[in-house]
């Protein structure tokens, strides 16, 4: 097992390596490139992630994938994006199903902007590794400011060449897939939204159409979902309201009671959805909703629509009364009568919610004179 990267690899493996590939120990592997979106804004530039994937179908003792040296040499069309290659490893294997193994390292040979760049991904586990499947295996991240063209192919320099090794100390050659990567523009209309939560929860995102995105499921097109972070990243979404649902997450053992969930519609600043709210008990969820049109990005909500439900309703006035007197029926209260954005309640934008509220959303409601009664906008109930 020959994972060679400066001096970051213990002795025992140069001890274990060999100097000439040995053969595949089935047909022959591949690894290949795969990007969830390529598309960025067209003002504020944006984000392109690609993915790299291990196809193997490699099986008996010995045989398991347990290292992976990947020298690559990267190049960019246009020096004007401003490019700059994310080397970290929380960047380069969040979510990846080498993050826990032994040594992870992604070392640039030169600085991370400048292009052709030469880097080295690597990652090694001395306990086991994967054997017939296709594995992701690292995530190349790309800062951008203008659209380009990533060409991607693998290289060799020094002592590091491109390489599987097994746990039994066999080096061997892959079959690599590297089309070049065209960043565009995102369509007009259709944002790529990120969620970020912080605090012993998982989310549930579900979209206009009824796909949606968890821990372990998935039906959107191009989302991820990152652990143990509980980033979700949508990059093809289509007019309309997002759905949010927040529950706890029962693998997590940290004494938190509280959570946060901010929201990100590209383009536009982190919003705060939820901030410090109590986790939700177990088989119970929080829910609030987003809209993602890009001419109201910074706006989360209808102005006084308490219970979410995209109109105004007898419903409204009873969910603000219900906070205001902090009556159960819900979890966590009472911040769960307003589908926890306070301005959902403050129908008269005096930043808290009181029987003046209620008033005014009655007098609304049926059509009193000496209005007008209409909810006041404030940020981020601003629809």
């Amino acid at each position: 097992m020959k994972l060679c990267f400066g001096v970051f690899y213990p002795i025992a493996l140069f001890l274990l390596s060999n100097l000439a590939w040995a053969q595949d120990p089935g047909s022959p592997d591949t690894l290949y490139l795969s990007a969830p979106s390529t598309a960025i804004d067209d003002s504020l530039g944006g984000q392109l992630r690609v993915e790299v994937w291990v196809k193997t179908d490699n099986a008996g003792t010995g045989n398991d994938i347990s290292g992976i040296t990947l020298p690559l040499i990267i190049t960019s069309s246009n020096p004007s994006a401003n490019a700059v290659l994310d080397t970290t490893a929380a960047a380069t294997f969040s979510g990846t199903v080498v993050a826990l193994w032994d040594q992870i390292q992604h070392n640039a040979q030169g600085p991370p902007q400048t292009f052709p760049l030469t880097t080295l991904v690597g990652a090694v586990n001395f306990t086991g590794g994967y054997f017939a499947g296709e594995y992701h295996v690292a995530t190349l991240v790309f800062d951008l400011d203008d659209t380009t063209t990533f060409c991607i192919d693998t290289t060799s320099f020094g002592d590091s060449r491109p390489e599987l090794s097994t746990s039994f100390g066999v080096d061997y050659r892959f079959q690599w897939q590297s089309p070049c990567v065209a960043v565009t523009l995102y369509p007009a209309l259709t944002p790529p939204i990120f969620f970020d939560a912080t605090g012993p929860v998982n989310l549930v995102i579900c979209d206009p159409t009824g796909d949606s995105i968890g821990v372990d499921f998935n039906t959107m097109d191009s989302a991820l979902y990152e652990l143990p972070t509980d980033k979700v990243s949508i990059y093809s979404t289509v007019p309309g309201e997002y759905c949010l649902k927040v529950e706890r997450d029962p693998n997590d053992t940290s004494p938190e009671t509280t959570y946060s969930v901010d929201v990100r519609i590209d383009g536009t600043a982190d919003q705060a959805l939820i901030s410090d709210s109590p986790v939700p008990d177990t088989g119970q969820k929080d829910e609030t909703s987003i809209t993602n049109d890009p001419l109201q990005t910074e706006c989360l909500s209808l102005a006084g629509d308490a219970n979410a439900s995209s109109d105004y309703s007898l419903g409204d006035v009873i969910s603000i009364v219900n906070y205001v007197f902090n009556k159960t029926g819900c979890d966590p209260k009472p911040v769960c009568w307003i589908s926890f954005l306070l301005c959902r309640g403050d129908w008269d934008a005096s930043q808290t919610i009181n029987l003046a509220d209620v008033i005014r959303a009655v007098n609304y409601i049926f059509n009193k004179t000496g209005g007008p009664w209409k909810a006041l906008p404030v940020d981020p109930c601003c629809l």
